[in-house]
């Protein structure tokens, strides 16, 4: 009982953050779109820029247009899969639309890539509470401790 309130009051501020972007005003949603075209009229004039996919997949993400999102990181990846930040993104975004095989797979490959990330340790911890394997979950957040 008492590794419940752990992750209780782990997972809340980030919890709390996401409410507080779903209760901002719509008005945002302009803006989110338009960074994304703006994004995309960059990756049209350098399409060999790895960096804008990557700003754009974030930015989608941040919209909710996961499959785009999705479709970035799967593209970068085929391109170098060597960078943990993708795997984390590409987590994220499974892990949002319920893939969840492919988040914990996903955060896991981040991982491997940098043991030190302690925002991979974080989220796989939050993941594996989630699906109530709380000794998963316990070990994963000790990592980034």
């Amino acid at each position: 009982m008492t590794w419940h309130w752990f992750f209780a009051i782990l997972f809340s501020c980030r919890n709390e953050n996401k409410r507080n972007e779903t209760e901002k005003p719509t008005t945002t949603e302009p803006h989110k779109a338009s960074a994304i075209e703006e994004i995309t009229q960059q990756i049209q004039n350098n399409p060999k820029n790895f960096e804008l996919y990557f700003r754009r997949a974030q930015a989608c993400v941040g919209a909710k247009k996961f499959e785009q999102a999705l479709n970035d990181m799967n593209y970068l990846l085929a391109r170098d899969s060597t960078k943990p930040e993708y795997y984390l993104t590409l987590a994220d975004i499974c892990f949002a639309t319920l893939d969840i095989p492919k988040a914990e797979q996903s955060f896991k490959k981040a991982i491997s890539l940098d043991e030190e990330n302690i925002e991979a340790h974080l989220k796989l911890a939050e993941l594996y509470y989630y699906l109530k394997k709380y000794d998963d979950a316990i070990a994963s957040a000790n990592k980034a401790l």
